[in-house]
């Protein structure tokens, strides 16, 4: 192999390794569209530099025309991804430049293939008198097809060559490549004038595409070490904006703190004033001289209820106000619902009860305190709904919830039922529409059962009743995660 060749094997070595280099910065970053058209230009290059080489050393003009047709196979591809190249390195859209020139390069590519560039039967021109500086190559004619797709492809690069220029002014960093882009079209025209008219030179333009090669690689290292910086310093004004956002959701969490103490303030207020006032009377009533045993019991009962409704409130209030950490263990459904009832209400007698466990699972994993006083929650509600009497079903079936086994709660009353506005406010803290209530029921009940991976919906319409759902896993796959076991734990207590 000569000298000659070595080198320009060398070449299509260095710009193999290029074009994979930038395929793969394209393949981690697909917003970067220069580097894919880099990638394509350095391994035409490389396509171009072994054709070269082959060429340089072919024993024989057919040989030659095998190495001149691996040449442009290259050549169609350079002339492509060029012109796209310095139009995006100038910042410039997609255009009609672009889209032509890949379609050239397309004919091209089919022309040379189909064998209509070169005549591998016919030596290429004999050398002018006087211009023979390198020794003849074994090289077939180019033939005018050729010569027309090479003069087209010149003048494409050299229009995209001349579009970057004008970007040099507001972005001096392409003089570089506008130079390099320069020297390669005057390389084309010097090898393609050698060629057709027999001039004895050596072929430049796979030499000059190294240093448009080096150009490029320099344009491309220095953008990415200026996205990089751009990007540290992104992330140092995100990283000062996340912690001003924190300073600022911190005192939101005070200010949302203390409103919820005003509201909890002002409900402990009107709810403990009314108790209080009848326990005062009761123990008023109980100092007077001369009461019978029939008084002494009726105001013995209305402290004893008077008790227990503060006692309550209480409990609800703490209910909501602790951490929620379920302690999980098997719960049977049935005894679970049967619990449930006792401790939601003492009387049932006009309301007309329906338990259905038809294909329910017999046993859940949870907490079964929480769930006991959740669902117990749920039963006050409808009972309370329905103080005139009417109809409960509770009924449990198999249900699944996120692809898991879960067990579906579905309790219906025939009670008075909700609008729209207060369905959508009936889990929210404080919200009652009763005279008496701390409205921290249904809010306990979604707290419970999100702690179990579960969910609650509520069906309703004002008359018609009102049917609350939830869906609770068998089995919990994953622990309560630290944000959700801060909400708040509720109390067991009496129910």
């Amino acid at each position: 192999m000569s000298a000659l060749a070595s080198i320009i094997i060398a070449w299509a070595g260095m710009q193999t390794w290029i074009a994979g280099y930038s395929g793969l910065m394209y393949v981690q970053r697909r917003t970067s569209p220069e580097h894919l058209s880099y990638a394509i230009l350095s391994f035409g290059l490389a396509l171009y530099c072994l054709g070269a080489a082959f060429m340089t050393d072919a024993p024989s003009v057919a040989e030659g025309t095998d190495a001149m047709r691996v040449s442009y196979v290259g050549a169609a591809l350079v002339g492509g991804s060029l012109v796209s190249l310095c139009c995006q390195l100038a910042g410039l859209p997609p255009s009609r430049l672009q889209r032509i020139a890949w379609a050239w390069a397309a004919v091209g590519l089919g022309a040379n293939l189909a064998g209509f560039f070169f005549d591998g039967a016919i030596a290429s021109a004999p050398g002018v008198a006087g211009l023979d500086f390198a020794p003849r190559y074994q090289e077939p004619q180019m033939l005018a097809p050729g010569v027309i797709w090479v003069a087209g492809a010149t003048v494409l690069t050299a229009i995209a060559v001349n579009r970057l220029r004008r970007k040099l002014r507001t972005n001096p960093e392409l003089r570089p490549f506008f130079t390099a882009g320069t020297v390669a079209v005057l390389a084309v025209v010097h090898d393609l004038g050698t060629h057709v008219v027999g001039l004895r030179s050596v072929y430049l333009f796979e030499h000059a595409a190294v240093l448009a090669t080096l150009v490029v690689s320099q344009i491309l290292l220095g953008r990415f070490v200026a996205a990089s910086e751009e990007l540290d310093r992104r992330t140092h004004e995100l990283e000062e904006s996340h912690q001003a956002l924190q300073k600022v959701q911190e005192e939101l969490v005070r200010t949302r703190q203390l409103a919820t103490v005003g509201e909890l303030a002002a409900v402990v207020a009107l709810e403990v004033r009314h108790p209080l006032g009848h326990l005062m009377d009761a123990v008023n009533g109980l100092k007077a001289e001369g009461l019978d045993a029939v008084d002494r019991s009726t105001l013995l009962n209305a402290l004893d209820v008077e008790t227990e409704r503060l006692n309550w409130l209480v409990r609800d209030l703490l209910s909501y106000a602790r951490p929620i950490r379920p302690q999980p263990q098997s719960v049977h459904v049935g005894d679970l619902i049967q619990q449930a009832l006792e401790g939601a209400s003492d009387d049932w007698d006009d309301v007309e009860v329906d338990v259905d466990l038809a294909g329910a699972p017999p046993l859940v994993h949870g907490d079964p305190d929480l769930l006991l006083h959740g669902l117990a929650n749920v039963l006050l509600n409808a009972r309370q709904a329905m103080d005139r009497g009417g109809e409960l079903t509770v009924r449990a079936a198999e249900d699944e919830l996120e692809g898991q086994a879960a067990v579906r709660l579905t309790v219906t009353d025939t009670g008075e039922g909700m609008d729209t506005v207060v369905r959508a406010k009936a889990t929210a803290p404080f919200f009652t529409t009763r005279t008496f209530g701390t409205g921290l029921g249904l809010a306990i009940v979604e707290r419970v059962v999100e702690a179990h991976g579960g969910t609650m919906e509520i069906q309703s319409r004002y008359g018609a009743g009102t049917e609350v759902t939830l869906r609770l896993p068998v089995h919990r796959v994953s622990t309560i995660p630290p944000e959700a076991a801060a909400r708040g734990r509720a109390i067991p207590g009496k129910t």
